[in-house]
């Protein structure tokens, strides 16, 4: 209980919070012991780091160790996993790609890892073999984890979450897959998406007037 109630909003973490090098004792701690009273509390310490206002805070960095010791709890961890990969779709903070520090256990050291915050909540509910009950969540988990033929597959329910990655992840091998994916679904929801910019800005980007192509909506030609 006493570790749980350090999960405070602290906009300058203390020692027992944060440490050099990108570790975090508390949250390390709380997965050591496993209970899973704690699943809950660092849910929500992570749903919270995603609707912060910069990227750059420290709570944010702290993702990573967050679903690692989320994922020790089994079972208990798969619903506030879900939350936060509902939080982190619909959010600039966990779909923009950034540089995560992530120690690989096989090479004894960390390594450096370019993804959005969605990924790696998506690859913890992979690794409590969840089963998304909706078509919706099921996108979601498809897009995190970059899987586009899927989401062609899956078709309509994956349109939102898809045009919430081409807004908001400015990678550029990202947004040429993404807007291919919506160019295959071809639904008209994407055409505002991938014109908001002026032409001028995106006259070069063929991508995207391929991916326009393949959508048969008279708005495409206005």
């Amino acid at each position: 209980n006493l570790l749980i109630k350090v999960l405070e909003d602290y906009d300058e973490p203390p020692h027992y919070l944060y440490h050099k090098y990108h570790t975090y004792p508390t949250i390390d701690a709380l997965g050591i012991i496993g209970d899973a009273q704690a699943a809950g509390p660092l849910g929500q310490f992570m749903t919270t780091s995603l609707g912060a206002r910069w990227g750059s805070d420290w709570k944010v960095e702290a993702i990573p160790t967050i679903t690692s010791s989320l994922v020790k709890f089994g079972e208990p961890a798969i619903a506030p996993l879900v939350e936060a990969l509902k939080c982190a779709s619909d959010s600039s903070v966990g779909l923009e790609e950034r540089v995560w520090y992530i120690e690989d256990k096989k090479m004894g050291h960390e390594v450096d890892y370019y993804y959005p915050s969605t990924r790696i909540i998506a690859n913890a509910l992979m690794m409590l073999k969840w089963k998304p009950e909706t078509d919706e969540l099921l996108a979601l988990q498809l897009v995190a984890m970059g899987k586009w033929n899927d989401c062609v597959k899956l078709g309509v329910p994956a349109v939102k979450p898809l045009i919430k990655v081409f807004e908001h992840n400015w990678d550029s091998e990202d947004q040429q897959n993404v807007a291919k994916t919506l160019g295959e679904i071809g639904d008209v929801r994407a055409v505002r998406a991938m014109t908001g910019k002026d032409w001028g800005d995106w006259w070069g980007d063929d991508y995207r007037i391929k991916a326009l192509g393949n959508i048969d909506d008279v708005s495409v030609i206005s």
